[in-house]
């Protein structure tokens, strides 16, 4: 949708889900469901803020415990490392909000294989061609007659290869470029 981030909690930090013990489930479609559906509970666990008791969530025990392997991507961590996915999420962030198109633009699909996902998103004074493999294979996008790349106004989540109008896309990766 036009101009929506989403971001679940422990995205940005690259969190795996937690897994939670039976005992200290607290979502009741888990305790239902269980072992079959383990629930929500996984994804709900505290955001890891230090290396402090409780990660610096909070100073009393929290509703659900906190996962040993989220501790080592604990924001204060992470704030540390240039390379982390919390920086890497910032950045990406701080591009989008200057990119006109993808706050405002109106968007048209572009045909490509089945393990693509293409469209433009073009505004008054921008047009930005994205792409996203949505596979875990490598996959080929060919850019549309007309398309002329900035590429000093991109973003790739993941690894491209450009050879005349093919782009080659790396596993599970996406590619934003403004046209010229």
């Amino acid at each position: 949708m036009r101009g929506s981030v989403c971001l679940y909690q422990g995205d940005e930090l690259a969190l795996p889900e937690a897994d939670i013990e039976y005992l200290d489930l607290c979502d009741p479609y888990g305790i239902r469901f269980w072992p079959r559906f383990k629930g929500r509970d996984g994804c709900r666990t505290p955001i890891p803020w230090n290396e402090n008791q409780y990660a610096g969530f909070s100073e009393i025990k929290p509703w659900l415990p906190l996962a040993e392997s989220h501790l080592p991507l604990a924001v204060s961590i992470q704030q540390q490392d240039a390379e982390s996915m919390l920086n890497y999420c910032k950045h990406l962030l701080q591009w989008r909000k200057k990119q006109e198109a993808l706050l405002e633009g109106q968007m048209t699909h572009l045909a490509a294989n089945e393990s693509i996902l293409s469209f433009v998103r073009k505004s008054a004074n921008q047009s930005i061609l994205c792409i996203f493999n949505l596979t875990e294979q490598k996959s080929d996008f060919q850019l549309p007659v007309k398309a002329k790349l900035n590429e000093k106004n991109s973003f790739s989540l993941g690894l491209y290869l450009q050879q005349g109008r093919q782009l080659k896309l790396s596993a599970m990766s996406a590619l934003f470029i403004e046209l010229m």
